[in-house]
């Protein structure tokens, strides 16, 4: 029998553990004005399909799984379809994400095209992280 020992090398992703600070003052968001980018999407959904190896119904009114789409590389046609998508089915699953990955610059480009972001007051959020709410927890924690 082959026993096998894992070396503890720390979290996958340190960045993103989860922190907060009491005293931090945080600004509201203030009223905007929302431009719902699901508007500008064509729903056909060319862009945000282009890549989809398989779209399952989770049930008829509610739910669709997409397989096969990664966020992070969608066009901004795309993310206008997904915003479409979401708003007509209401729950969107999208596994294998690789947008850990990304960074925090890039993952608040995306994020920033549905609508401004902020850092919620009495949240816990990656330290160094933009208002995304980006956190990812270690099990062994």
């Amino acid at each position: 029998m082959v026993s096998e020992t894992v070396e503890e090398k720390g979290p996958l992703y340190p960045d993103y553990l989860p922190f907060y600070d009491p005293l931090e003052k945080v600004e509201m968001v203030g009223p905007f004005e929302h431009d719902d980018p699901g508007h500008r999407a064509d729903p056909s959904f060319p862009n945000l399909l282009e890549k989809a190896t398989n779209v399952v119904e989770l049930s008829p009114h509610c739910g669709t799984e997409l397989q096969g789409v990664q966020l992070s590389e969608l066009s901004t046609q795309g993310l206008d379809e997904l915003a479409l998508m979401v708003a007509e089915r209401g729950c969107l699953v999208l596994r294998d994400q690789t947008f850990t990955d990304l960074g925090f610059e890039k993952q608040k480009k995306i994020a920033s095209h549905f609508g401004p972001l902020h850092k919620h007051g009495w949240m816990p959020h990656p330290k160094n992280g933009p208002e995304e709410f980006v956190i990812v927890y270690d099990s062994k924690e």
